[in-house]
Order: C-alpha cells, then sequence, then structure tokens
C-alpha cells in the first residue's frame, strides 16, 4: 500500500486490526502501508447502515447511486469484504445486471455449487447434465441412478471445503451459503480469484477488457457448470484409480 499515491484512501473493515510490525510481531502491515494516506473504517453496525441487506448479507451501498455495493462475508475471512457491481451501466439491455467479486472466498466452484437454488434460478444445460451422467465417479459424488451421476437430485456443493480456509468455520459456512442462493441468481455473475474455469476457451477476456456485457454474451451458463465438463480446467470429479 505504501506505493500507492497519498491521494489513494485505504477503505478496510471496521474490524480490520491496523497494528503493524514489529508491535505486532505476526502482522504482515508495516507503518509505511498506511502514512500519509487517508483511512476510512467501513461500518455495518451504525444507526445509518444496519440493517440493509443483500442476498441475507449485510450491505452497504458505496456510492449511494446502486452501483456498487459492499457486502459483509463473516468468517470466510477475518474482516472481509466482498463486492456487487452494476456492470451494464453503459449498455442499452433491459434489467440490472451485477458481478459479483468474491476475491478467495471459496477456491473452487465445487465449493459452492450446485445447490437447490442453482438448480431452480440457473439451471445445469441438459447437455453437461447427460455429459455427467457418464463421466462424474458416482461412487465418491453421489446421488446415481440407473444412468449414472444424477447432477439435477445433487443439492449439496460437489466438493467441501477445508476447515483451515476458514477464520470461522460455523460462519463461514453459514456465508458461503448466503452467497450460493446469490451465485445462483440469473442476473448476477460471480467472479473469484482463484477460479480455473474463467480461464480459456470459454472463459472471460482478461484485463483491461470490459465484463460489463457478460449477460448478452450468455457467458454465465457457461462460467457457472463448465467445472462439471471432463477436460475442463475445474474438473475434479473422475475416477481417479481408472485414470
Amino acid at each position: 500500500m505504501s506505493t500507492f499515491p497519498s491521494t489513494t484512501e485505504l477503505v478496510i473493515h471496521e474490524d480490520t486490526d491496523v497494528r503493524t510490525s514489529p508491535s505486532k510481531e505476526d502482522s504482515t502491515l508495516l507503518d509505511s502501508d498506511f502514512a500519509n494516506h487517508p483511512l476510512r473504517k467501513l461500518s455495518f453496525t451504525e444507526s445509518s447502515t444496519k440493517g440493509f441487506k443483500i442476498g441475507d448479507l449485510d450491505a452497504l451501498d458505496y456510492f449511494g447511486d446502486g452501483s456498487f455495493y459492499i457486502l459483509d462475508t463473516p468468517g470466510v475471512r477475518s474482516c472481509f469484504t466482498f463486492s456487487l457491481n452494476k456492470t451494464n451501466r453503459t449498455i442499452a439491455l433491459p434489467g440490472t445486471f451485477f458481478t459479483f467479486l468474491g476475491a478467495d472466498c471459496f477456491p473452487h466452484a465445487g465449493v459452492l455449487r450446485p445447490t437447490v437454488h442453482h438448480h431452480l434460478f440457473s439451471p445445469c444445460p441438459p447437455d453437461i447434465v447427460e455429459q455427467a451422467r457418464r463421466t462424474v465417479d458416482g461412487a465418491q459424488f453421489p446421488p446415481t441412478n440407473a444412468a449414472g451421476f444424477d447432477l439435477l437430485n445433487r443439492t449439496t456443493p460437489m466438493l467441501q471445503f477445508a476447515q483451515p480456509m476458514f477464520a470461522d468455520i460455523a460462519k463461514g459456512k453459514e456465508t458461503l451459503e448466503k452467497i450460493a442462493a446469490l451465485d445462483a441468481h440469473p442476473d448476477v455473475l460471480t467472479l473469484i480469484a482463484h477460479d480455473a474455469s474463467l480461464i480459456g476457451e470459454h472463459g472471460i477476456d482478461l484485463f483491461p477488457a470490459s465484463v460489463d456485457d457478460w449477460q448478452a454474451k450468455g457467458l454465465k451458463e457457461m462460467l457457472m457448470w463448465g467445472f462439471m465438463i471432463e477436460g475442463h480446467k475445474g474438473w475434479r470429479f473422475g475416477n481417479a484409480e481408472a485414470k
């Protein structure tokens, strides 16, 4: 942060520990990180902001115009916040569309999907469902039927999260369930830092390209369910012994 110009405001969660090294031995922060920078602490508990929620997550309308929301996500990481960003401000499309920028709130799409919400509001394409019947190892990933793996009746995420991922395991699980409901909304595109499924033939164009037109391009369907395709960068569900 010390390399940012002094005009850069540092925006942090109200509970962020800003103690620096060496006064706090395990801190990765230095006094120089904060020197000459204005500091703003986001509060989700003040009377002016308390009670406003998006997807059952405490939220702040950062600019006051509905274009950029900051969401409180307790338990995932200590004092973590993520953002919901309006993406069709300059595109003549009906409706309002957002990207959910989730940083590293989960490491793989299978930690979040599928759930009942996904099946109801953003269902998996039939061709991926059919392919998954043959390719997913049903012994490791139930349920199955006579045709093979039954994705449509799986209502819990394909992968379990590792406890060390979370600052608070119970709160982290609850927060992920809320994020999953938001992720399933057809007007929200989820982008996370370590999602390999975002890269490649069916991925997104990288910076400095824009994703404002993600809905017009129909990106959500493939980005959401591509990890269930064998050979895809996010594929993790075959029979390892058979390979």
